[in-house]
């Protein structure tokens, strides 16, 4: 029983882990596609691993950050389309 319990808190922790990873680099550059992509191979991983309830703890993840993500790609945008206009004065 324990060691069930240990290899399942190592799978919520890579999950963690790789989402905390993938959402600093999207502060890096700032890309949400790659963002995306990263956060479904994700997902992908876990749901071939065929346990149900570890692909929908990254599902849900992936659900709660992504409304973080949008709001961060709107600021980035506006922040691009600012120094572009001073760039062209």
């Amino acid at each position: 029983m324990q060691d069930k319990i240990e290899e399942m808190h190592k799978d919520m922790t890579h999950i963690q882990n790789t989402i905390w990873n993938i959402y600093k680099t999207f502060l890096e550059n700032q890309n949400k596609e790659e963002y995306n992509r990263k956060m479904v191979q994700l997902m992908e991983e876990y749901q071939k691993k065929g346990e149900r309830w570890l692909f929908q703890f990254c599902k849900v993840q992936f659900i709660c950050w992504e409304d973080v993500i949008y709001e961060f790609a709107k600021e980035f945008t506006k922040d691009q389309l600012r120094k572009k206009v001073k760039r062209e004065r």
